[in-house]
Parts: structure tokens; C-alpha cells; sequence
């Protein structure tokens, strides 16, 4: 029994050093702090407690029948204590080796060491003071603060650089509408030249033209202007002489009479190959010129008076006052049929 219990506590403990171990090295591997001659240590103590462990329960072994039981208990105690103190041990170390890191930063890097306040002064401008939860909140606010200024900075930059580009862009526009203006102008200018060149030899050409023309129509117009006076005048004369003939005591035929006074006007422009109105005309423009006497009738035809006969007319006039046109063509009439 005694060996059965001793052989227990042996793979106890080994088992238990084992663990240990296993454990030792897990924290080795995520604990950067533990230096390696620390776990040199760590592991020497180790092997002592299991050495210890191992001679307390051979000497347990020898004394054989003194306790069975208890020995086996008192062995497990014991190594529980020992981890228990190496664990201790461990952590105390550790809490140190914390400790000794903390209290090696330099002042630059307390200065730097950054709680969430932002550099928030402890007490704000009327010497309150501030908790550090206030201070984390004044801190946020002046970071936001400064985002917003950064972003209106770089949003005017940018507004700048693009009022800059338009300023470019409506430079240029304006440079390229002055520069159409300016070619426009030209091709205006050289079109107008152009036009007036052309137009100038068009009127010489219609002048030279002109010219050749007028001449001949001159010769037609002055021949036809002579003909048809050649004519009135003849009338003038015939109709003068045979009113001297009839002063004189002589009686002409009343047909031949009428027929040289009355000059029908349609007839006459026909004969004469000239226009009705041209006719009129042409005697208008004697009868200022005084080389023929008469009145239009209302039938289309002119009634010639010899200057013997105007006194009379005259008279016929001043005896009835205001006469219309058909009253003093009837008089005529009547004179001449007299004469």
C-alpha cells in the first residue's frame, strides 16, 4: 500500500509539474515581459520542488509504517503550497517589472502620454476646475472644431483654384469672341469692297449702255415730238386762216368748218403713232406756249379757236360769270359754227 501511494504521488506530481510547465511556456510565448532568465529560474525551482517532493517521499518511504495515508497528504500539500508560493512569486515579480517599466518613461514621454483630454487645462479661464470627463468633452469639440476649419480651408483653396480656372476659361472665351469679331470685320470690310467694286462697274456699264441708248431713243423722241407738233401747228394754222377767210366775207362749208376745228384725239394719235395722253401733252404744252388756242371736250376731242375768237369768248364770260367746262366748250362751239 505504501508504495502504490508513494507511486500515486510521484505521477501527482509529475503530472502537476508537467502542467506547470505547460503553462510556463504558453506565457513565455504571449508575455513579453518575462525575460528568459527568469523562466531559467522559474524552471530550476521547479526541478528543486520535484527533487524535494521526490526525497520527501522516499524519507516517507523508509519510515514505512508511521503513517501511509497522511504521508501521501502532506506531499500533495506541500507541493500545492510550493506552486502556490512559485505563482505568487510570479505575479509580484511581474507587478514590478510593470512598475520599473512605468517608471522608466522619460519626461518627453510623460509630456506626450495623451489621457483623452487633447493638452485640456485642468482649470478653464475663470479658474474652475474641470473634471476629465469635461476636459475629453472640450477636447472633442476643439477637434471638431479644427476638422471644420481644415475642411472650409481646403473647400476655399479649392474655390480659388477653380475661380481661377473659370477666370482662365473666360479669358480665353473672350479672346476667341474678339478674335471671330475681328475676322468677321474683315470679311465684312472685303465684302463690302467688293460690292462697291462691283457695283461701280455696273454702273459703268449701265452708264456706257445709257448712253448708246439715249442716243437713240433721243432720235425717236425728238423725231415723234416733232411730228406731232409739225401737226398741231398746221391745225393751229388752218383753223387761224380760215377764221381770217370768214372775217373777210367768205363762206366756207360748214363740214370743213367743223372738221378743221374739232380734232378727235383717239384719231389723231393714231395716225400720229403716238399715245392718247402723249397727244394731250403736246398740246397742253403749245397752248402754254400760246402756238395753239382751243378747249378739250368731254367726248374725247379738242375744239381749236382762232385768236379772232377769243374776244368773243371773253365776253361770253364776263357776261355769264362762273362757267363750267361743258358751258364754255359749248360756246366754242357755237362761235366757231358762227365764224
Amino acid at each position: 500500500m505504501s508504495a502504490m501511494s508513494l507511486a500515486l504521488a510521484l505521477l501527482l506530481l509529475a503530472v502537476c509539474g508537467a502542467l506547470l510547465l505547460r503553462w510556463v511556456l504558453q506565457r513565455r510565448t504571449g508575455d513579453s515581459t518575462v525575460s528568459g532568465d527568469a523562466l531559467s529560474n522559474r524552471r530550476k525551482r521547479l526541478w528543486l520542488a520535484q527533487n524535494a517532493s521526490g526525497s520527501a517521499a522516499r524519507r516517507r518511504g523508509s519510515d514505512g509504517e508511521k503513517d501511509d495515508d497522511g504521508g501521501v497528504h502532506e506531499g500533495a500539500a506541500a507541493g500545492r503550497r510550493r506552486l502556490g508560493t512559485g505563482v505568487g512569486l510570479r505575479h509580484r515579480r511581474r507587478q514590478k517589472h510593470g512598475a520599473n517599466a512605468l517608471g522608466g518613461l522619460s519626461d518627453d514621454d510623460e509630456n506626450n502620454y495623451d489621457d483623452g483630454t487633447g493638452g485640456i487645462p485642468e482649470t478653464d479661464e475663470a479658474g474652475v476646475k474641470l473634471t476629465r470627463l469635461q476636459r475629453k468633452k472640450l477636447a472633442k469639440e476643439r477637434e471638431r472644431e479644427e476638422r471644420r476649419q481644415a475642411q472650409e480651408a481646403a473647400l476655399e483653396a479649392q474655390r480659388q483654384r477653380m475661380g481661377a480656372s473659370e477666370l482662365r476659361n473666360a479669358e480665353a472665351a473672350q479672346r476667341e469672341e474678339e478674335r471671330e469679331a475681328a475676322e468677321e470685320a474683315a470679311l465684312q470690310q472685303l465684302r463690302e469692297d467688293k460690292k462697291r467694286a462691283e457695283d461701280a462697274e455696273y454702273a459703268k456699264w449701265v452708264s456706257h449702255i445709257g448712253v448708246e441708248e439715249r442716243g437713240e431713243l433721243g432720235d425717236e423722241e425728238q423725231e415723234r415730238q416733232a411730228r406731232v407738233q409739225s401737226f398741231l401747228l398746221d391745225r393751229g394754222a388752218q383753223v387761224q386762216a380760215r377764221a381770217q377767210r370768214s372775217a373777210s366775207g367768205a363762206n366756207p362749208s360748214t363740214s370743213e368748218e367743223e372738221c378743221i376745228h374739232v380734232l378727235v384725239l383717239q384719231t389723231a394719235a393714231r395716225d400720229l403713232k403716238v399715245s392718247v395722253e402723249y397727244l394731250v401733252s403736246a398740246i397742253q404744252r403749245l397752248s402754254q406756249m400760246e402756238k395753239v388756242h382751243g378747249v378739250f371736250d368731254d367726248r374725247g376731242k379738242f375744239v381749236f379757236v382762232a385768236p379772232e375768237q377769243l374776244p368773243q369768248l371773253a365776253q361770253f364770260i364776263r357776261l355769264r360769270g362762273r362757267v363750267s367746262v361743258q358751258e364754255f366748250t359749248r360756246e366754242c362751239n357755237r362761235i366757231v359754227m358762227q365764224s
